[in-house]
């Protein structure tokens, strides 16, 4: 169901019902009063990753991988704490438990993002999970 949702808003968002969407949530976390209770740090590393990987945000050639989570996570609003850059991995893997991360990042981080910047890391998860499975 929630990929079904998923692919239905990234064909055309204005199908996907602000109702619809609130009950994915609900159904999907339970009724959060705060979203750092949901977003732990595997779900900031794996955005800070695919941010980096994606090259829309890229790491600096002199900057440290917990400079640039902090940098990341201060643009998206984000609550930074020491695990986020603990596990950081150039290249994200997009499967196993990170396939639940990534569900949470594409609720709760992609609506934060521009227009041009959401459809960006949109067409790249796609492209990564059609080539990587």
């Amino acid at each position: 169901m929630y990929q079904d949702l998923w692919e239905a808003y990234c064909r055309n968002p204005e199908d996907v019902t602000e109702e619809m969407f609130m009950r994915l949530v609900h159904d999907y976390v339970g009724d959060i009063r705060n979203v750092d209770e949901i977003l732990k740090a595997p779900v900031k590393r794996l955005f800070c990753e695919i941010m980096n990987h994606s090259k829309l945000n890229v790491i600096g050639a002199r900057e440290s991988v917990a400079d640039y989570c902090i940098r990341i996570c201060a643009k998206y609003e984000l609550t930074y704490v020491e695990n986020v850059r603990k596990y950081f991995s150039y290249k994200p893997s997009l499967k196993g438990n990170n396939k639940k991360h990534l569900e949470l990042i594409k609720l709760y981080i992609l609506p934060k993002l521009t227009e041009k910047d959401r459809l960006y890391i949109e067409n790249y998860i796609i492209s990564e999970t059609n080539i990587h499975g």
